[in-house]
């Protein structure tokens, strides 16, 4: 619901900037973009798939890649047998 309101706006806030670039105010032309840009970033930061664990698992999966750079895996030594051919519950 919030992405439907910040989206656009942040569009037509760059619409604006370009309008008044062309009429050489640059000033207020910046003024729309730097307002664009808070916009989205307001926009992604209200994302509810976005969660703290996301980064938790990115984290050990980058923590992992330091001992083997070629090889992403989340755990580096599996618990359970797994099955290589079901890419969701697979070692890597």
């Amino acid at each position: 619901m919030f992405e439907a309101i910040t989206y656009p706006s942040a569009l037509l806030s760059f619409i604006l900037s370009f309008l008044l670039f062309k009429r050489e105010q640059t000033g207020a032309a910046l003024l729309c973009i730097l307002l664009g840009g808070l916009l989205l970033r307001i926009g992604i930061s209200a994302d509810p798939y976005l969660h703290d664990w996301d980064e938790r698992y990115h984290a050990l999966v980058a923590k992992n890649m330091l001992r083997h750079p070629f090889l992403p895996t989340l755990y580096e030594t599996p618990l359970l047998s797994f099955d290589y051919k079901s890419w969701t519950g697979n070692h890597v």
